[in-house]
């Protein structure tokens, strides 16, 4: 069995979600994952791009397509400023004392969360009426309490429309509000990354989609579909 990876590094947005203050649990998972790897025999083929027509891809009995999710890009007057970068890119990154986060499901939530215990002062915006709807009762909880502790302002309501360099512009509530910023991130959610299943591909019995390509979810749904993946194989 061969395992193809374009980046130099295995994990995928777990070793990019994960850092060694926040949830090294799941780099303890990407390190576990690849001592399995080995015992398992798998050959593990880093900084590989396969495309359509590469030759792997027609000579394999089997194709499991785990090629995760890309950022949504919305429409927002300012995203290629570099103070601008993605939730994913957060860890290592040289973020200012001001930070806005676009967006505030858990990924943005959790951020925020994990940026304002580090010292930076961070306000979500939030274009829904809530924050983190998604997560889990209890670890929403906690997290909506641990954001109201470090006094992280939450605009909820809030309409983004423009990051330039006096801060980001967004129209609210009570109308229209500019944010300074020294760093903004993006966290708006992601779509499907799914390159390699055009042209008929999803049609041929040997491919099967897992993980975030397939349906954007949670690491428990990725982990259940490449065990279903691999029992069907």
């Amino acid at each position: 069995m061969d395992l193809y990876e374009a980046k130099p590094w295995l994990g995928g947005v777990l070793a990019r979600a994960a850092g060694p203050g926040f949830r090294p649990e799941l780099l303890d998972l990407v390190a576990w994952y690849r001592g399995e790897l080995a015992e398992a025999g798998v050959t593990v083929h880093l900084e590989r791009t396969v495309r359509m027509g590469s030759r792997v891809l027609a000579t394999a009995g089997s194709v499991v397509l785990a090629t995760g999710a890309r950022p949504v890009r919305p429409d927002i007057t300012g995203l290629d400023r570099p103070e601008v970068l993605d939730v994913l890119d957060v860890h290592g990154a040289a973020l200012g004392s001001r930070v806005v986060m676009i967006g505030g499901g858990t990924s943005g939530a959790d951020a925020a969360f994990e940026l304002a215990a580090l010292g930076h002062r961070v306000t979500v915006v939030e274009a829904g009426d809530e924050i983190a709807p998604g997560a889990p009762a209890t670890s929403r909880a906690a997290l909506l309490a641990g954001l109201a502790q470090r006094e992280v302002p939450v605009l909820t309501g809030t309409l983004v429309h423009a990051v330039d360099a006096a801060g980001v512009h967004a129209i609210g509530p009570d109308g229209r509000v500019t944010l300074p910023a020294d760093s903004v991130v993006l966290a708006v959610g992601v779509l499907p990354s799914r390159e390699l299943a055009a042209g008929g591909v999803l049609e041929d019995p040997r491919v099967h989609l897992v993980g975030d390509c397939s349906t954007p979810g949670t690491l428990g749904n990725a982990i259940g579909e490449g065990f279903a993946a691999g029992l069907a194989l």
